[in-house]
């Protein structure tokens, strides 16, 4: 199956699922749907994992050189239908760029090691604490010019159309989460299924105005296509939510281990500390 239909494949299943789900729905209960509605989260971001769409920049050091590992990305709310019983379902589009430079290179401006594209159409629900989610998302990597001409490498074909399914459960200051994924189209052609497990937890406001807390979060994705070895992201550090905004900023040390979630670069482990900053919107 060539990658286009897979992918087309892919997001019609979905799509078709959702057109079953909604009508039953609006039978059982009285419903309200709106396209390009505000912004609301329905299944949680994923602070620790390495992909999540988010604004965010990390600066560590390897092999005696500063490197920044950065990501561009957002969630849009397409269309959400929200029942009377308190569930709400999404269709959004999810896009990134995730960037790794090195910073330090002696006798050279900042270079740009990789960039890796991805954008997918995620369906999401909510029903109290529970959330769902269940998308198809294509992802592609590609080496920087710099580095290609200072390391004098050929860089492979990397591209992929993957389906995953995760399911998550809140409590007042925790939430879990686990699932899985699969690639219905790989280049390079290896063994894509891996689980995604985590949690996230957050303490209750440090000052009188509820706009400080304290948080950790951890995600780990064992893979085949490295011999089930584990990619292990912990963060821990502030969020801070002023007052009268919608808006989060969130101050952290993450510790990355295990095969890297670059592209390029995925049968290389690697271990760093590094200190970072993230705006959720």
């Amino acid at each position: 199956m060539r990658p286009g239909s897979a992918f087309g494949f892919v997001a019609a299943f979905l799509l078709s699922c959702l057109a079953l789900y909604v009508p039953g729905m609006a039978l059982a209960q009285e419903v309200s749907s709106s396209w390009l509605p505000p912004q609301k989260e329905v299944f949680p971001l994923l602070w620790a994992d390495p992909r999540s769409a988010q604004f965010s920049l990390q600066i560590y050091r390897v092999g005696g050189q500063t490197r920044s590992a950065d990501s561009i990305g957002h969630q849009i709310a397409l269309w959400r239908l929200e029942t009377g019983q308190g569930g709400t379902l999404q269709l959004g589009l999810e896009a990134a760029a995730f960037l790794r430079l090195t910073l330090s290179t002696v006798g050279q401006n900042a270079a740009l090691t990789d960039t890796d594209w991805f954008f997918g159409f995620p369906i999401e629900y909510r029903q109290g604490p529970w959330a769902f989610r269940v998308w198809s998302f294509h992802t592609s990597s590609h080496l920087g010019d710099n580095y290609l001409i200072a390391h004098n490498v050929t860089p492979i074909t990397y591209s992929r159309e993957t389906a995953e399914a995760l399911l998550s459960y809140s409590f007042s200051q925790l939430m879990i989460y686990g699932g899985g994924s699969r690639a219905i189209h790989a280049i390079p052609d290896v063994d894509t299924w891996a689980a995604h497990a985590g949690f996230q937890a957050w303490s209750k406001p440090l000052d009188a105005k509820g706009t400080t807390r304290l948080y950790a979060a951890a995600d780990e994705q064992p893979k085949a296509q490295v011999d089930w070895q584990v990619q292990t992201n912990v963060e821990a550090g502030f969020s801070i939510k002023p007052e009268r905004s919608d808006k989060t900023v969130r101050v952290y040390l993450n510790y990355s281990a295990g095969p890297s979630a670059t592209g390029q670069f995925f049968q290389t482990t690697r271990s760093y500390l590094a200190g970072g900053l993230a705006f959720d919107f």
